[in-house]
C-alpha cells in the first residue's frame, strides 16, 4: 500500500447511531474505499495488541512499531461537527501509521499481525483489483505499441514514395489553398491549433467573402473591426439581420476595405443602421493615400438596405459619393421620398437596378431616375402608395415590377400561451414584410422584448428572415394565412416535454429496490453498506463496484454528463 486517507463519513441512523468511516486506500495502480466503523478499528487495535511484546527483530519489539488509536466515545452522534472532523483525523492518522507497519513487515506474511492486517483492510482484493489493473495497462500498452510499429513501417513506405506524411509537412501556399473551402467557423476554429496555423488564417486571401448571415454567427463589434482590419481583399460582406452592426462597424469597412476589391454588401434588416451610419460608410480613407478610390466603400457595386427603416433621404443623399454603385435597394425604407432619390442619382449615375418597394417615391422621383441613369435596366416598385400602373411606362427599355402590394393575414395567440389576444381583424401589410417585423409589431402592442416572441405557422416555428409571401408559398394552402405567436419560453419548454416523453417511450423500465435483494451480477447481498444502484441502460440493480463504468447515452437524453452503466453494458457499448 502507498497511501491511505479519510475521504468521506456517514452518520447512520440505528437503535445505536454510528458513524461510517470511508478510507481510501492507494496502491500503484489501484484505489479502493472501504468502510469501517470506529468500533470496528477499535476492536482490531486491541486485537493487534495481543502481539505488543512480540519481538520481530533482535532486541526489538512490536510494541515499538504499532499505531496509537484514541479511546473510542461511546456516541458520536451527539458530538459536534468539530469532534467529528477531529475523530477522522484520528483515523486517518491511525491507518497511514497501519499503512506504514504493514510494509515494514510485508516481506514476512506469515507473521500473524501482518495477516490480521491484510484480513482487516481485505488486501486480498485490493491485489487482485491491482493485478487487474496491471493486465489491462499491459494490454493497451501492447497495442500502443503495435499501432507505432505499424505507424512508423507506413511513414517509411511513405517517405520512399515521396509522400507527406503529416499536414504540417504541407507548404504554406497548400494549406492556404485547403483552407479555404472551410467555413467561417471553421476558419475561427484552426486558427487557435498553433502559431503557423494562425498567421495562415490572416492570409487576405482566405478572406474574400464574410457572410454572418448563413453562418449565423454573433461577433461583437469589435471582433468585426479586427477582421476587416485583415481581411484586404474582401470581395462581399453579408450582413443581414446582424444586430450588433452600427455606425463604428461601417466605419470600420470605410478604413480598412480594398475598394478595388470590395464590391458587395447586404444590410437587411440591421436596426441600427441610421443616416449617421452611412456617413460613415462612405468616409474616406485616414491612410491608404496612394489609391485611386478614396474610401473603402467608394467600389461598391451592389449595396442592400432593405427593412432599414430609420434611414431618411439625407442618408440615402449621402449614398451619392460611392460613384461606381450599381444595384441599390432600399425596399422598406418608408422615410425615403423623391427628394432622397433626386439628391442621390443627382451624384450617381451608374445605377442599373432598383428597388424602391414600399417607399414613398412618387412619379416625379421616377422621371429623375429616367433622365439621369441611361444604363437602368430594372426598377422593383412593389407597395408604392403614390404610383400607378401608367407609370410604369416612364421607361421604354427597362423592365418594370409594379403592383399593389398588398398581403392580408391574421395574427392570434397560440392556445397554450400567456400572452393575450392584439387584435381579431385581419392585417394588411406588405408581402416582403419579414417574420422579424411581424414580432416587433407584437412586441410593440404587448411590450414583450422582441427576443423572447416566437411567430409560428401550423405550430412550427418560422426564421426571422422568412417573408410572409416566403411563408404563404411554402407552408400554407388555405384562402388566408394565419400566424400565432408565443413567448420563447414557453417554446422551449413544449420543446423539452415533447423529448423528455420520447426518451420516456425508448428508455428501459427499472427494476423496483423491493425486487432486488442481491446485485444482478455478482450476486453480493445487498445491506446496510452494500447499497443498490440502477443502470441507466438496462435497469438492473447492481452493486457498486458492478457499476463502476460512467458513459454517454444519447438515445436516452444522457448527453451533458456520463451516467452509471453495469460492466456488460459498458462492454456492449
Amino acid at each position: 500500500m502507498e497511501k491511505a486517507s479519510v475521504k468521506l463519513h456517514v452518520i447512520v441512523p440505528d437503535t445505536d447511531p454510528f458513524i461510517l468511516f470511508g478510507i481510501e486506500l492507494l496502491t500503484e495502480y489501484s484505489r479502493t474505499i472501504i468502510t469501517k466503523r470506529f468500533t470496528d478499528i477499535s476492536r482490531f487495535q486491541n486485537n493487534l495488541c495481543y502481539f505488543a511484546h512480540t519481538p520481530y527483530a533482535p532486541g526489538k519489539l512490536l510494541i515499538d512499531l504499532l499505531p496509537t488509536l484514541p479511546f473510542p466515545q461511546p456516541s458520536l452522534i451527539t458530538l459536534s461537527e468539530a469532534a467529528i472532523a477531529k475523530r477522522k483525523k484520528e483515523v486517518e492518522k491511525y491507518f497511514k501509521s497501519l499503512c506504514d507497519l504493514y510494509n515494514d513487515q510485508a516481506h514476512n506474511q506469515k507473521l500473524p499481525w501482518v495477516q490480521m492486517i491484510r484480513q482487516f483492510i481485505h488486501l486480498d482484493k485490493i491485489e487482485l483489483k491491482q493485478k487487474q489493473a496491471v493486465n489491462l495497462i499491459q494490454k493497451a500498452f501492447r497495442k500502443f505499441k503495435v499501432k507505432q510499429a505499424e505507424r512508423k513501417k507506413r511513414h517509411l513506405e511513405y517517405s520512399e514514395k515521396g509522400y507527406v506524411k503529416k499536414i504540417d509537412e504541407l507548404p504554406d501556399n497548400i494549406l492556404v489553398y485547403i483552407f479555404g473551402f472551410l467555413n467561417l467557423k471553421d476558419t475561427f476554429i484552426i486558427a487557435l491549433v498553433n502559431r503557423r496555423w494562425n498567421f495562415i488564417t490572416e492570409q487576405p486571401i482566405l478572406w474574400t467573402s464574410l457572410n454572418l448571415f448563413q453562418s449565423k454567427i454573433k461577433i461583437e463589434a469589435l471582433r468585426f473591426q479586427a477582421i476587416c482590419i485583415k481581411a484586404w481583399k474582401l470581395q462581399q460582406i453579408d450582413l443581414r439581420y446582424c444586430q450588433f452592426i452600427n455606425s463604428e462597424s461601417l466605419h470600420a469597412i470605410s478604413q480598412n476595405c480594398n475598394p478595388e476589391a470590395f464590391h458587395e454588401l447586404y444590410l437587411d434588416g440591421c436596426e441600427a443602421i441610421d443616416d449617421c451610419a452611412l456617413i460613415m460608410l462612405c468616409s474616406p480613407f485616414h491612410k491608404h493615400k496612394d489609391i485611386e478610390l478614396k474610401g473603402g466603400a467608394r467600389g461598391l457595386k451592389i449595396l442592400s438596405l432593405a427593412e432599414c427603416r430609420i434611414i431618411t433621404n439625407g442618408g440615402v443623399g449621402y449614398l451619392g459619393k460611392l460613384k461606381r454603385l450599381e444595384e441599390l435597394s432600399i425596399l422598406g425604407c418608408y422615410s425615403i421620398t423623391d427628394e432622397g432619390i433626386q439628391r442621390l442619382v443627382s451624384k450617381s449615375q451608374n445605377f442599373k437596378k432598383f428597388n424602391l418597394s414600399g417607399t414613398y417615391v412618387s412619379r416625379e422621383g421616377l422621371h429623375s431616375i429616367a433622365n439621369t441613369c441611361k444604363n437602368i435596366q430594372s426598377l422593383v416598385l412593389h407597395g408604392c402608395k403614390l404610383l400607378s400602373n401608367e407609370d410604369a411606362g416612364i421607361f421604354k427599355n427597362s423592365t418594370v415590377e409594379l403592383r399593389d402590394d398588398i398581403f392580408r393575414f391574421q395574427l392570434l395567440p397560440t392556445p397554450d400561451t400567456a400572452l393575450s389576444s392584439i387584435t381579431n381583424n385581419i392585417l394588411r401589410t406588405r408581402s416582403s414584410l419579414t417574420i422579424q417585423r411581424v414580432a416587433h409589431y407584437v412586441y410593440k402592442k404587448l411590450q414583450q422584448a422582441v427576443s423572447s416572441v416566437d411567430i409560428l405557422c401550423k405550430g412550427r416555428v418560422l426564421s426571422s428572415y422568412m417573408t410572409l409571401r416566403e411563408v404563404e408559398h411554402d407552408m400554407w394552402d388555405n384562402s388566408m394565412l394565419t400566424l400565432h405567436y408565443r413567448l420563447k419560453e414557453e417554446t422551449q419548454k413544449i420543446l423539452e416535454n415533447e423529448k423528455v416523453e420520447l426518451l420516456m417511450g425508448k428508455m428501459p423500465k427499472w427494476v423496483h429496490d423491493d425486487m432486488a435483494i442481491e446485485c444482478f451480477k455478482c450476486h453480493e447481498r445487498f445491506r446496510m453498506i452494500v447499497r443498490k444502484h440502477h443502470c441507466r441502460k438496462c435497469g438492473n440493480i447492481f452493486c457498486d463496484n458492478c457499476t463502476r463504468k460512467r458513459m454517454f447515452i444519447p438515445a436516452y437524453g444522457y448527453t451533458k454528463n456520463p451516467v452509471r452503466v453495469c460492466d456488460t453494458c459498458a462492454i456492449v457499448n
